[in-house]
């Protein structure tokens, strides 16, 4: 990364105190991945996983198929916190194909949102993640009208070939851009030696932005993958299964529209996602179609912030190709309805004390076509609040309380159909049922930090920041499966339930040193998470992580160089006593190395990943992470930074 891990963070917060006049909230928890840091991962094409390694407590879950891949923030999944691009949701993922549909190529950087402090977000009981993509003034160069570029980017561990070009242009007020990029992978060795079969991909990618007077934007894209993954990405099921292996296709489309001024901002978008499969031996194809519309409206005056956002979500089902089959199967065709408006308020006391207000209305209603299926609906007020005091120029302290709502998801409520067959004759199939009583999660999340930051000379820079947090979420959902033997007289069963009371707590802490020349840092973070009820651990929360990075440019030949480690510490904290798979997951260390050089117009990439190629799984992943991967980029500029 261009600076420390930590670096990032810390900077990122103190920036986003320069509050805008649309945005009056709270940002101790948010952190921002500049383009800077993400042209450190430069050499990947579509990996997220290396971009969230620049914040602590951020991760993915569930890979290393990158049809499986999605975030995760402090132990929450992209099913307890909102994912969007450009402002867009990404309310596609269903447990078992959590892919997120998104070009890395032309990201312009990356915002975490720790908890629910931001009370202009919902749909998340702990924040979120948001990728936010370049314009058109974001490559040219100053005094250029026009520019494009060209790269390609290969890597080891799975044989990918990757390129893009662009073209730019810019004529007074309009600027526009457009990008195309496709890939082609092989199956992903791992790290224990094997091949990890059924996890090549091809992917094709297209990108349009136009932007008018500085106000009007557009966005149009197109997204397109084909592979051969199972049915659930994160498994290897056995390949006698036929209706668990599949050739596979996935589109995404989008439409975005965004106007904003000095005080006030809307966008508006539509998102089509689409995936067909198709059986291996019967060559029978199943359909399943999601389609997000949502419009969202900010306004700001004086120091006060309110809005609304309004999104419908479509799922039509599970469509077989034979014409004499159900619709039903699988999925119903359904809908979700969620509003939500909110308002904040900021209140300087001095230039020492400074108070955040929030509250947040949100409501949902889900619906389905078949009759047999309850429609269910609930409203419920959240509110935030946070003190930030700055003692010395150099010191700053917060304190946070805010509530997360996050609405049950159409796949959560209404699943049906195989879930696992059965590859053991002791052991029967098992099936998901719906759970009409299923209820939205609301959690209550408490935080306190300090912030330390100093100079100690014109170009050197420390900096330290450490925090706790605390977060009592009501109805938490999780997946319940009961596996049942050959001499019981129904399946097994898997159903989303409620777990009553939980509480999930957590540290963080960052440290570093940053030169013009060099940058040294360090991250810690841990979370914990216990049913209050059973006292049972809160299954497949990450282990606790130590990040450190070493960067450091050598001036005279335009040349950077850096190293990323990570130790991962032992996770036991798992319930035996019960049916979850989940098992303990021995501590690793990873080394991650790379170099850049610029020649004129030229920008080579050339990264290792896992360079001591150790042998190592993510806590709650069934499968080995990748082994020693090699990746080089090269990218040739044309009047672009």
């Amino acid at each position: 990364m261009t600076d420390l891990l930590a670096a990032y963070e810390l900077e990122s917060i103190l920036h986003t105190q320069e509050k805008t006049s649309v945005d009056t909230e709270s940002s101790d928890d948010t952190f921002e991945i500049s383009s800077e840091s993400l042209e450190d991962t430069a050499s990947s094409s579509s990996n997220i996983d290396e971009i969230l390694k620049a914040v602590s407590s951020a991760t993915t879950a569930r890979g290393p198929r990158s049809s499986s891949e999605s975030p995760q923030v402090r132990g929450l999944d992209d099913n307890k916190i909102y994912v969007k691009i450009d402002g867009a949701r990404e309310n596609f993922q269903d447990g078992n194909s959590s892919f997120i549909a998104l070009d890395t190529e032309n990201l312009k950087k990356v915002k975490v949102n720790k908890s629910s402090a931001r009370i202009s977000e919902t749909g998340s009981i702990g924040g979120g993640v948001e990728f936010v993509t370049k314009s058109a003034d974001d490559f040219l160069k100053n005094g250029k009208d026009a520019g494009s570029e060209f790269s390609v980017k290969t890597s080891s561990v799975n044989q990918e070939r990757s390129y893009n070009a662009k073209a730019i242009s810019r004529l007074n007020s309009y600027s526009h851009f457009i990008s195309l990029s496709s890939a082609d992978a092989g199956d992903s060795r791992l790290s224990n030696g094997e091949r990890l079969d059924n996890s090549s991909y091809q992917d094709v990618a297209g990108l349009y932005k136009a932007d008018l007077l500085d106000k009007y934007s557009l966005k149009l894209e197109y997204f397109k993958r084909n592979d051969d993954a199972p049915t659930d990405p994160s498994l290897n099921p056995p390949s006698r299964f036929n209706d668990l292996q599949s050739d596979n296709t996935t589109i995404k489309t989008s439409v975005n529209l965004g106007y904003k001024d000095k005080d006030f901002k809307v966008r508006t978008y539509f998102s089509s996602y689409e995936q067909e499969k198709i059986d291996r031996e019967t060559k029978e194809a199943t359909t399943k179609k999601i389609e997000t519309t949502s419009l969202k409206v900010d306004k700001s005056q004086a120091s006060i912030s309110f809005g609304a956002e309004l999104y419908k979500d479509k799922l039509f089902g599970v469509k077989k190709s034979q014409a004499n089959e159900s619709d039903t199967a699988g999925y119903p065709n359904a809908e979700s309805d969620n509003y939500m408006g909110y308002a904040s308020k900021n209140i300087a006391l001095n230039e020492s004390l400074e108070l955040d207000f929030g509250l947040r209305l949100d409501s949902y209603r889900l619906s389905a076509q078949d009759s047999e299926l309850d429609n269910k609906s609930a409203s419920d007020l959240s509110k935030s609040f946070g003190i930030k005091a700055r003692p010395t120029n150099e010191i700053e302290t917060f304190v946070n309380y805010s509530e997360g709502f996050n609405a049950p998801s159409l796949n959560e409520v209404y699943p049906t159909g195989l879930h696992i067959p059965s590859d053991d004759e002791y052991f029967r199939n098992n099936v998901f049922i719906p759970n009409e009583d299923l209820v939205y999660e609301k959690s209550s999340t408490r935080e306190i930090g300090l912030k330390y930051q100093t100079l100690t000379s014109e170009t050197d820079i420390i900096e330290f920041g450490i925090s706790f947090y605390e977060s009592k979420v009501k109805n938490y959902i999780t997946r319940e499966q009961l596996d049942k033997s050959i001499f019981d007289d129904e399946d097994g069963t898997t159903q989303f339930v409620n777990i009553k009371n939980v509480t999930l707590y957590g540290a963080e802490v960052s440290a570093n040193y940053n030169r013009d020349d060099l940058s040294l840092g360090m991250t810690y973070s841990k979370v914990r998470g216990q049913d209050l009820k059973t006292n049972e651990f809160i299954q497949d929360l990450p282990a606790d992580e130590y990040r450190l990075s070493t960067k450091y440019y050598l001036d005279k030949y335009d040349l950077n160089l850096g190293h990323e480690l990570s130790y991962t510490e032992e996770q036991n904290r798992v319930n035996p006593n019960t049916l979850q798979r989940t098992g303990a997951t021995p501590d690793y260390l990873v080394h991650n190395i790379f170099v850049q050089k610029t020649i004129q117009d030229i920008r080579l990439d050339f990264r290792i990943n896992n360079l001591s190629n150790i042998k190592y799984k993510k806590h709650a992943s069934f499968l080995y992470e990748t082994e020693r991967d090699y990746k080089f980029g090269l990218k040739y500029k044309i009047n672009t930074f």
